[in-house]
């Protein structure tokens, strides 16, 4: 619910809607504040979640250490806090806010799982052998490497061709926090996006309203359509070609700007 609740602030941010952002914000901020025990349950997700590269020793103690942590948890506490944020949710955002993706549920699922009484020792054994090899990284070994090393290098040099011997400040920015976004399944990334995104829709506003882009039909014309492409991300998961895209955009409001 705590990734659902923050994908739902990053929609709300990225159209401005500043009715839905305090209201999700209220709720952030009430139901896992530190030292609620919806923060103490999620600190042990992130525990097992966000624990990778770490060797088979490492992951086996902090899954263990962890399991008998929650163990001492007052169920009834937990399935009471969780119900009051349920109906908050529900009365205050909606019930759309369950149909958020959340691109690491399968591993939240999975954490869930072992965390609970409900299913056999065969099944509780399989799910553990999963989850330490996840925290091993032997699932995404594959995919860290292109994102670090090609990735990178293939956009750099790109930019680097298209707008001289070095990126802005801003893009430089925005590469990094996107090629490190694997580490913690883009939260950080969503972050920033928002914030980055918000910024530039508030200078293409700006450049609309410029007595220079008024005067010109086909550069108002251009830069509405930009306007407009700032609007469609966040009803979009940002993947290579929606990052190649906003750092056009961050060269452009420059070259706007002068």
């Amino acid at each position: 619910m705590f990734e659902a609740l923050v994908k739902e602030l990053t929609k709300a941010s990225l159209n401005r809607d500043e009715d839905t952002k305090n209201r999700v914000s209220e709720i952030l901020r009430k139901h896992f504040k530190k030292g609620t025990v919806l923060y103490r349950e999620l600190d042990l997700y992130r525990s097992l979640a966000e624990s990778r590269g770490v060797d088979r020793m490492t992951a086996e103690r902090i899954l263990t250490e962890t399991k008998r942590v929650y163990g001492f948890f007052p169920q009834h506490g937990v399935f009471s806090a969780q119900s009051e944020l349920i109906d908050q949710i529900n009365k205050d955002v909606g019930e759309e806010v369950y149909g958020n993706f959340v691109p690491n549920y399968k591993t939240l699922a999975t954490i869930t799982q072992i965390f609970s009484d409900n299913i056999s020792v065969k099944e509780r054994v399989l799910l553990e052998n999963n989850m330490v090899r996840s925290m091993m990284g032997e699932d995404n070994k594959t995919s860290m490497k292109p994102i670090s090393n090609l990735v990178y290098k293939t956009f750099v040099d790109k930019f680097n061709k298209a707008y001289g011997d070095s990126l802005h400040e801003e893009q430089k920015n925005l590469l990094t926090k996107y090629i490190t976004s694997f580490s913690d399944n883009g939260l950080e990334l969503r972050v920033y996006l928002n914030e980055e995104i918000g910024r530039l829709k508030d200078d293409v506003a700006t450049a609309i309203r410029s007595e220079v882009i008024q005067s010109d039909g086909v550069m108002k014309n251009n830069i509405t359509k930009v306007a407009n492409l700032l609007e469609s991300f966040s009803e979009k998961k940002i993947g290579q070609e929606e990052i190649k895209k906003i750092l056009k955009i961050q060269e452009l409001v420059r070259e706007v700007q002068g």
